[in-house]
């Protein structure tokens, strides 16, 4: 029984690490990488600020015995919306910063093409940019996990009964989350860094329509913790 429950901790959290906020707010900084170790570190911090959170916070609820109310729920619900609109606005604020603009001009008199380019001005700007990609996304999980609390909560306490085993539970739970976005991160990077060899349009373009997703489904988030 209690290895069974472990795998299914580990099944259900390779699951829950693709829900649709999850998604978006990796998405978001992943689409912006072209190297495979980089776009994987950032799901891999990522899953280890879910599962730490998840962990230490949802081990001293199972150990004391506390049910996290409802509205808090809803308020770290809304939190994590509050956190998918500043992704989107860190991006667009990245994007602009890397002057990304167009360049339409004809070739020997032939039809018009139109050419997507970036230029940065700051010679220390991957060193900053990764660094900063790797500790937000540890942040971005944490809330995540936060957030997340209480209905894994409920999960755990109807897969085992046992405290010590509940704590386990979590562990592996944790541990799926880990997997699971890690190779996410780095299948949307293998994505980007074969659309940047194919068009550099398609490359670009992705990370913008990741922002606007996160946008979106931030605003979506804090109506309905709001409506409750």
């Amino acid at each position: 029984m209690f290895w069974m429950a472990m795998g299914i901790g580990i099944l259900l959290g390779l699951r829950h690490a693709l829900d649709a906020d999850h998604v978006v707010a990796v998405s978001t900084m992943a689409l912006e990488e072209r190297n495979l170790l980089r776009g994987g570190w950032i799901g891999f911090c990522w899953g280890v600020g879910h599962a730490l959170v998840l962990f230490l916070f949802g081990g001293a609820l199972i150990l004391s015995g506390i049910r996290l109310p409802e509205v808090v729920g809803r308020w770290l619900e809304g939190g994590v919306g509050v956190m998918l609109i500043l992704i989107a606005l860190g991006s667009w604020r990245r994007m602009r910063r890397s002057k990304l603009h167009i360049h339409v001009h004809q070739h020997d008199g032939e039809r018009y093409h139109t050419h997507f380019h970036v230029h940065d001005d700051s010679p220390r700007h991957l060193e900053k940019h990764h660094g900063w990609k790797g500790s937000h996304s540890f942040l971005i999980g944490t809330v995540h996990g936060l957030a997340g609390t209480g209905a894994v909560m409920v999960l755990t306490i109807a897969a085992v009964s046992d405290p010590i085993q509940r704590i386990a539970y979590l562990a592996s739970f944790g541990l799926g989350t880990i997997l699971s976005m890690t190779l996410f991160s780095l299948s949307l990077t293998l994505i980007t860094k074969l659309l940047n060899r194919q068009s550099f349009r398609f490359s670009h373009v992705l990370p913008m329509g990741a922002a606007v997703l996160s946008a979106v489904i931030g605003v979506m988030i804090i109506v309905e913790s709001m409506l409750g």
